[in-house]
């Protein structure tokens, strides 16, 4: 007897430029029952650094061993360490991220929470609405006059982008200027 197993796949947001996205990454969730939790349990980022590995093809390190750190920093300098990764930088310079994602790949987004990003429309994220009191780490991947990105709240948040986002230029640019946002870039 032969057994035949389908998987379904959710796609991404597809730019018009090319995306650096393989068809073969499942969007992953390690999603907790309150959105919010999760940065305090460094869900976020580590969802984020992980879709980053599946992306650029890398392998990845166990997670229990991502869990463990609550400082951005001091995880992504043990990443460097073992040979994840080659460097990090963090940057609020929309030319220097933009160039890096056309470049070097994808790049983690570490932002103040608003509700417009909690309420996405139309597939579009913004800065407006409340302002949380709370950080979240995203991966956008591509740019193509505006961002396009993950989030590690499951295909269910956003059920017509699959868990993706769209965010325009303008957004971050505002978000980077009041220094509500900034952007790991990884080699």
């Amino acid at each position: 007897m032969k057994i035949v197993v389908i998987i379904l796949l959710c796609g991404f947001i597809n730019p018009p430029k090319k995306t650096i996205v393989p068809d073969t990454i499942v969007h992953k969730s390690w999603h907790v029952s309150n959105i919010y939790n999760q940065g305090t349990e460094n869900i976020c980022t580590v969802y984020a650094v992980m879709t980053y590995l599946d992306i650029m093809g890398k392998s990845k390190p166990p997670l229990e061993f991502m869990r463990k750190w609550r400082s951005q920093g001091i995880l992504f300098e043990n990443l460097v360490l073992l040979g994840y990764i080659k460097s990090f930088q963090f940057s609020r310079d929309i030319n220097t991220i933009i160039n890096h994602i056309e470049t070097n790949g994808p790049v983690l987004l570490d932002t103040t929470m608003y509700e417009g990003m909690v309420k996405p429309t139309q597939g579009y994220i913004t800065d407006t609405g409340d302002r949380k009191e709370r950080r979240h780490t995203m991966v956008l991947y591509s740019y193509d006059n505006k961002f396009y990105g993950l989030n590690s709240w499951g295909t269910s948040w956003n059920p017509t982008y699959c868990g993706g986002f769209i965010m325009s230029r303008t957004t971050l640019q505002r978000m980077l200027d009041r220094k509500d946002a900034g952007v790991w870039l990884f080699t």
